[in-house]
């Protein structure tokens, strides 16, 4: 009993390994895009901002060569993401190639889960297309599109999309209701994953309070804590 003591008071007093969050920006940002969200989630989980060259490098490159390493070295804890415009597809494609066992909850912010419509009418400008890169190229909306191709997750995830736009010349592209460079409609898949929708912009989104607060509370329950606001018109409503 006498030994036991010593082993029981250090057993209580090591500290808590916390549950890990991976934060993947969008096409043209960085990691710094995602640092208001880090710093309010890094009070309850180990958050880690991935940075990727968004504008060199195909999606399936980037999983496996950038984000796969990095996933590699952590902790079995759980293993969260929380994720802003490609970034999204970026994780659906690295779950599709890379399982975890330990998976959490994935939050998407605006993510062209069909595929932008943006690309299409952009991708006939060379000038532009090149400078968007080749992540931005699979990013179609057509059925045979490469994100369309992409399995659908059987993963717990919550979509927050955006519908408020400052891009009038964007937005008269996109139809329905849209954040200013993504449909509300393109960011959903099946019914059975968490949707939300905010009068915010595509490139706000993750820097929103109420947003935050959403992301968080998924990631600890799995739904949102919500009084929904009324659904865009042209938007499904789960």
């Amino acid at each position: 009993m006498r030994h036991l003591i010593p082993l029981l008071i250090l057993l209580f007093t090591l500290p808590i390994q916390a549950d890990t969050v991976i934060l993947i920006h969008g096409l043209g940002r960085t990691h710094r895009s995602m640092i208001p969200m880090a710093n309010a989630l890094s009070d309850e989980f180990t958050c880690i901002r991935v940075a990727y060259p968004s504008r060199h490098l195909d999606i399936p490159t980037i999983a496996k060569k950038i984000l796969h390493p990095i996933i590699q070295d952590l902790p079995p804890t759980p293993v969260h993401f929380v994720t802003h415009s490609l970034g999204g597809i970026i994780v659906r494609a690295y779950l599709n190639e890379y399982p975890l066992a330990n998976l959490g909850k994935v939050v998407m912010l605006a993510p062209p889960n069909q595929g932008s419509e943006l690309v299409p009418f952009l991708s006939r400008f060379w000038p532009i297309s090149s400078l968007m890169g080749p992540a931005f190229i699979q990013l179609g909306p057509e059925p045979a599109s490469w994100v369309n191709q992409l399995p659908r997750p059987q993963y717990p995830i919550g979509i927050i999309s955006g519908s408020k736009s400052w891009n009038p010349l964007f937005s008269a592209i996109i139809p329905g209701p849209d954040d200013g460079k993504v449909s509300v409609k393109s960011t959903q898949m099946d019914p059975q994953h968490g949707h939300l929708h905010r009068h915010v912009s595509h490139s706000f989104l993750m820097n929103d309070p109420d947003v935050i607060r959403q992301t968080r509370h998924f990631l600890k329950t799995g739904h949102f804590q919500v009084r929904q606001e009324a659904a865009p018109k042209g938007a499904r409503q789960n």
